[in-house]
């Protein structure tokens, strides 16, 4: 299958949130995002700043399904159409490259997620296919060794500075637990928090597991919250309302009618939230959360305990943005998000998240175009491909009505 040119920008975000809905404290923190608000962008970012990643015949990436940012590099996964991590600069200059796909010594199938060990300095990879860790030296990618899993686990994390690995395993009817605590080498230390029935369901992330303040966390599948782990414990940090909407309750999945498409039929069919992802630093905690096929946005600002509810496609785009960007990832105190520009053939041109070329009236010549990221590329693309945009507004004014 070919892979269709794509540029891809990565769009770092820091936020601005001032006060919204209150929280309250229990057993770890909880959050109630509350109702939904409409607010502007130049509201919620403090500052953004955009890395165009190089594009040639040895990066065509064709998705962006995890992200990771690490000793000034950037890495990337792309699971299933080039089954390959990608490796950039800071600046987006194309470094490196695992390639998937492959049955060869050191080479994997089906790459679902990835985590990266500082202490040994490694790059891991968890081949499905496999069911094994394939450990890469992070200067240049070559390969160390091969580790063996037990039972196809879903995903799996390191446990900073602690020689351990934990593994998430969803409810099988023949586990208790849902996590796995080995050493690095794969032998077992222990097993960890009570399976949910929830969890036979597999409908979640490729990668369920990250690392904040040196401290490994999971987020369990149709679960809304998040643990901090160590090779003996586990502890709620976490816990998520997300206003009207909430997670399936149990009867769903206990129905003994209902096999795994019933109940997603079930859940997509109704306004239920199927899944999350929460993305953390020192000031906010975003969680990216989905009902039926819209992604929504709930953020907490830590420090000043306050919490907002969003609708991307609701924020008022003063910044020239587009869509706001749901985030995709972090690294240390900013966001990322991504943009996508697609050249197709012919010069026909997508742009599915720049796509919006207003028309205002009044003209804003205050605005600063000139400095203006977004606006200097959409004009790019313009001339380079000539396009041409036609603006039908004065003949609907000669409309009669």
């Amino acid at each position: 299958n070919k892979i269709t040119m794509k540029y891809f920008y990565l769009l770092f975000l820091i936020l601005l949130l001032g006060n919204c809905t209150p929280k309250e404290q229990s057993q770890g923190t909880v959050v109630d995002f509350g109702a939904f608000t409409k607010i502007s962008d130049n509201q919620l970012l403090e500052q953004y700043r955009f890395v165009k990643l190089e594009t040639n015949e040895s990066c065509l990436l064709g998705a962006i399904d995890q992200i990771e940012v690490f000793a000034n590099k950037i890495y990337i996964l792309d699971s299933y159409q080039t089954k390959s991590i990608y490796v950039f600069d800071k600046e987006g200059k194309y470094l490196n490259r695992l390639e998937g796909n492959r049955r060869g010594p050191g080479e994997f199938l089906m790459p679902l997620c990835f985590a990266i060990d500082p202490t040994d300095s490694a790059l891991i990879v968890k081949d499905h296919q496999q069911s094994a860790l394939l450990r890469y030296a992070l200067n240049d990618l070559s390969f160390i060794d091969k580790i063996k899993t037990e039972e196809y686990p879903i995903s799996f994390g390191v446990i900073p500075e602690q020689e351990a690995l934990a593994f998430y395993y969803p409810d099988r009817g023949n586990n208790d637990y849902q996590l796995r605590i080995t050493d690095k080498n794969g032998q077992f230390i222990k097993e960890l928090l009570p399976v949910d029935p929830k969890s036979k369901v597999l409908h979640g992330l490729g990668q369920n597991f990250y690392v904040y303040d040196g401290k490994l966390n999971v987020f369990p599948h149709f679960s809304n919250t998040i643990f901090s782990i160590t090779p003996d414990s586990t502890t709620q940090r976490y816990h998520f309302y997300f206003g009207d909407y909430h997670f399936p309750d149990d009867e769903i999945f206990q129905k003994k009618e209902y096999n795994s498409q019933a109940i997603m039929s079930e859940i997509m069919n109704n306004s239920y939230v199927r899944l999350m992802a929460p993305y953390e630093t020192d000031e906010h905690l975003l969680v990216k959360y989905y009902v039926k096929r819209q992604v929504l946005l709930g953020i907490y600002n830590k420090k000043k305990h306050t919490a907002i509810n969003l609708d991307p496609e609701m924020v008022i785009d003063s910044l020239h943005l587009g869509t706001f960007p749901v985030p995709i990832g972090f690294n240390h105190n900013e966001f990322i998000g991504q943009l996508t520009l697609d050249i197709q053939q012919k010069n026909r041109i997508m742009i599915p998240e720049l796509q919006k070329l207003y028309y205002y009236e009044i003209d804003h010549a205050h605005l600063d175009f000139d400095s203006d990221p977004v606006y200097q590329e959409k004009m790019r693309v313009i001339n380079e491909s000539g396009l041409v945009i036609f603006r039908d507004h004065d003949h609907l004014h000669a409309h009669d009505p």
